[in-house]
């Protein structure tokens, strides 16, 4: 799961919904997984709340460590192509942006 060549927001909005799809359906541990990826537990969860946007680099270290750990379980949940994750960012996109 590498999102590396789409826009820093779109990154944002993609990578918090995979966030809130391990979350909420999953019921991951957000504060392991904070500390796992070298932030703290507030951190991410205002990043996840959508209160926090965040860098390259920092979302680069956030899709390593969930593809690391989750990737069959997303493999099920996420879009397999460009042409799929491009529908996906138009729908989960707020109208604002």
């Amino acid at each position: 799961m590498t999102t590396s060549g789409i826009d820093r927001m779109d990154r944002n909005i993609y990578v918090r919904y995979v966030l809130k799809i391990l979350v909420e359906t999953y019921l991951i541990n957000q504060a392991q997984l904070a500390y796992r990826i070298g932030v703290q537990p507030k951190y991410l969860r205002e990043f996840t709340n959508g209160s926090r946007n965040i860098g390259n680099k920092r979302l680069d270290d956030i899709e390593e460590i969930i593809s690391e750990l989750y990737r069959p379980i997303l493999e099920e949940e996420l879009p397999s192509t460009p042409e799929e994750l491009s529908n996906l960012l138009e729908i989960i996109r707020p109208s604002n942006i």
